[in-house]
């Protein structure tokens, strides 16, 4: 065992940690959609308030494409790095150090905006707080992308449409789901954060975009329990299983050894019987 995180993920069984039937996969499909919400949401937040940015802290045009700029720039070298950290740290550990950066990236952004009136200080920790979830974001989609494939694609082959035994929901499914969830995601920001920002401030639209990665944050944390838990259960099942299966052996053996001892009682008596024969022959002649 050389510690590699996602084999033994993969080796421990995802899927029937999770269960087998069609509901707690619903479920765990359900967390494993949730844990990139937060990525679109936040992603989208600052192109549709851009125009409240400019008019509030006089953001140029060049200001805001660099803003946006800012979360592609971390990923040309990142990206290939948190492969590596999701092979060896596992699967749900990695999607909730990436989503808990995606919601370190929020805070940043709720609380320059809230704290600070200087356009260059907010522009400054906007650039740091877009780096952040770059960092944060595009590794999180690579650890998902991870844990459908794991959980729900057949056994070596991350992309194969054919499940594993008992699996109900299928790759391709899953991954359809996820895109969808993310989708909605992004719709959800274009369209609710300007008549947020317009009506309670630019400082409730991005309070909001943190709950929003906060939630993605508990989706991570509910599928990691759900796993734990269920892989407990399975392991007491095997157990129970294990014991049920050596438990006909265990009566065959002390079957046999009590013919045997039988057959030995039985020889010993034969040969007694033998000896007296023999006294009494000799006896007589």
């Amino acid at each position: 065992d050389r510690g590699d995180g996602y084999a033994g993920d993969v080796a421990g069984g995802l899927l029937p940690s999770v269960g087998r039937s069609f509901h707690s996969q619903s479920v765990y499909l359900a967390c494993c959609c949730g844990i990139n919400v937060g990525v679109y949401f936040l992603y989208h937040a600052v192109p549709s308030t851009a125009t409240l940015l400019r008019r509030q802290y006089s953001f140029s045009a060049t200001q805001i494409g660099t803003l946006q700029s800012m979360y592609s720039l971390p990923t040309l070298c990142v990206v290939f790095c948190s492969g590596i950290i999701v092979d060896r740290i596992g699967l749900w550990l990695s999607c909730l150090i990436f989503a808990s950066l995606v919601l370190v990236s929020s805070i940043i952004w709720s609380t320059a905006l809230s704290v600070l009136s200087s356009s260059s200080t907010v522009f400054a920790l906007g650039i740091c707080a877009q780096g952040i979830l770059g960092i944060g974001g595009e590794s999180l989609f690579v650890a998902q992308k991870a844990l459908l494939g794991a959980t729900f694609g057949a056994e070596g082959d991350i992309v194969s449409t054919a499940a594993p035994s008992g699996c109900q929901i299928r790759t391709g499914v899953a991954f359809g789901a996820s895109q969808t969830t993310a989708k909605l995601a992004q719709a959800a920001a274009l369209w609710i954060m300007p008549p947020v920002a317009i009506m309670f401030g630019l400082i409730a639209a991005f309070v909001l975009a943190s709950g929003v990665c906060f939630f993605a944050v508990l989706c991570c944390a509910c599928g990691a329990a759900m796993k734990r838990t269920n892989a407990s259960r399975g392991s007491e099942r095997s157990a129970t299983a294990a014991v049920s299966s050596a438990q006909p052996k265990g009566i065959n053996n002390r079957a046999a050894t009590s013919q045997l001892a039988r057959d030995d009682d039985a020889t010993v008596d034969a040969g007694g019987s033998t000896t007296e024969l023999l006294s009494t022959d000799y006896s007589v002649r």
